[in-house]
């Protein structure tokens, strides 16, 4: 029996849905990420690929230190990415601190 009404008279509250709005699988779009950025690693696990402690790892990643992409939900590194960071020179050790008061006059006037 072929029916011969559309279904959007049949069911006008709930309309056809075009195809590109439809969602996408997860593997395919895993599988795009794969072509557009190359391998990538889930966040969650860069501290162990760079040899650091967890918040560390969080801190490079939440300052945009290390370039991240969102696949299916989730933030993922891209193993260049992650090239990229170990590559650049960074400063080792902490930042000095700032001298405040008398003890920076002080200074001051004996280098003058």
């Amino acid at each position: 029996m072929e029916m011969t009404i559309d279904q959007a008279e049949l069911f006008p509250a709930f309309p056809t849905i075009a195809a590109k709005t439809r969602k996408r699988s997860a593997l395919r779009e895993m599988a795009d990420a794969v072509e557009t950025h190359g391998a990538f690693i889930p966040a969650a696990h860069v501290h162990v690929a760079l040899d650091m402690s967890r918040q560390r790892a969080h801190e490079l990643l939440s300052a945009g230190r290390i370039a991240t992409i969102e696949v299916w939900g989730k933030t993922c590194v891209p193993l260049a990415a992650l090239d990229i960071f170990l590559s650049d020179e960074r400063k080792t050790g902490r930042p000095r601190k700032v001298e405040q008061g008398i003890c920076q006059m002080f200074r001051r006037a004996i280098e003058q």
